[in-house]
């Protein structure tokens, strides 16, 4: 009895689940559910009814029909559930409160440079989470846990980061376990390229995609490989480091121990060293306006970025590649360069187009953190 009770609580839970997953995307109506879903009408409804009853649902504006009753959309009711974001950056650490929608609601940020272990951060990070609960009258009974991003490489099942480039504070730091001495809740470590990717699934154009590589570009250069909103992670969980692909046999000597990495040439930092510019959307528009020297400095980076998403489409065959950070300033330009170099140097390319598209700017770039935490609640695996 018990074992069917227990296959019973599991289905339920599965078909909330994929009612969620469409819900996250955008609201839908019953109807539109249990066609995606391929659940049937009547379990729709009864789920539906029992999470607007439970306050995580509820009923929005109506869609137009030409004839009939208009079916009403769904959607997610935001502030049902908070989450803590803790973002370990190589410039500043923040954390964040929000609700289940990415909304921000409450944020604080400090120096990275003020701290000089990595005990001391955390224990700040934490009390700030604290008090801005405190300030919104949040009780952390309505705290479904804690996401917490960082640069890679690091291990998410253990919770430990290992030794990212320029980032000393947090070599070998086993964070997870750090929080846990002040939240006694559910805590999770991601690499951050994971979290942007995934963000990007459910709230920007990568879901209608099958498979992507999503590349973000910044102080380094990382990546994650989705499948049907799945992360793709190898045995250890370390896939993605795309900024660690030599594009340079005989060049620069990398932290990682490669030679020639990917990020020593093709992060702007990397950039403005080589070509001795200042800012970088000075040298797309002199590129637009056909200034031979930014185009020169476009082509350059193209072709570095080209190369290695070149072969890492031959590897994997995605459909699409969405690129984030510092290059999505006019990216048209720039990506149509990095789309025909992939073009030209794939086999898959012969087979079908692989889009080469910028990822969402226009969302709180902090939100990111808490990514894979929403992703165990809304699976119902925390």
């Amino acid at each position: 009895m018990k074992y069917n009770r227990a296959n019973i609580n599991t289905l339920k839970n599965s078909n909330r689940a994929l009612i969620f997953d469409e819900l996250r995307k955008q609201p839908l109506s019953r109807a539109q559910l249990s066609s995606i879903t391929n659940l049937c009408k009547s379990a729709v409804t009864s789920i539906v009814n029992e999470l607007i009853s439970e306050g995580q649902l509820t009923e929005t504006e109506t869609l137009s029909a030409p004839l009939g009753r208009h079916p009403i959309l769904l959607d997610i009711v935001p502030d049902y559930r908070y989450a803590i974001g803790i973002l370990l950056h190589r410039t500043r650490l923040t954390v964040i409160i929000t609700d289940l929608k990415f909304n921000i609601i409450a944020k604080r940020s400090f120096p990275t440079a003020d701290f000089t272990n990595a005990e001391k951060a955390i224990e700040l990070l934490c009390e700030g989470a604290k008090e801005l609960l405190d300030i919104n009258d949040i009780p952390l009974s309505k705290i479904i846990g804690i996401g917490v991003s960082s640069p890679g490489p690091l291990d998410y099942k253990k919770g430990v980061i290992f030794s990212p480039p320029n980032f000393p504070l947090f070599a070998d730091a086993d964070v997870v376990s750090m929080i846990k001495k002040y939240f006694d809740m559910p805590v999770y470590l991601e690499n951050n390229s994971v979290l942007l990717a995934v963000r990007e699934f459910y709230l920007g154009k990568m879901k209608n995609h099958k498979s992507s590589i999503f590349v973000t570009v910044e102080n380094g250069i990382g990546s994650c490989i989705m499948i049907d909103g799945h992360v793709f992670r190898g045995f250890s969980g370390l896939s993605g480091e795309l900024g660690h692909i030599s594009v340079q046999h005989d060049g620069e000597k990398c932290s990682c121990g490669n030679v020639g990495c990917l990020e020593l040439y093709a992060t702007l930092d990397a950039m403005k060293k080589r070509y001795g510019f200042e800012n970088y959307s000075e040298v797309v528009d002199k590129a637009y306006n056909g200034d031979c020297e930014a185009v020169a400095i476009l082509d350059k980076q193209a072709t570095y970025l080209g190369s290695a998403l070149a072969d890492v489409v031959n590897l994997l065959d995605p459909d699409s590649i969405f690129i984030y950070g510092e290059l999505n300033y006019k990216s048209k330009l720039l990506f149509d360069k990095i789309s025909s170099i992939i073009n030209e140097r794939s086999y898959v390319s012969r087979a079908h187009i692989v889009d080469v598209l910028p990822a969402r700017t226009d969302l709180d770039e902090l939100s990111f953190a808490v990514a894979a935490l929403l992703n165990k609640y809304f699976s119902f695996t925390l």
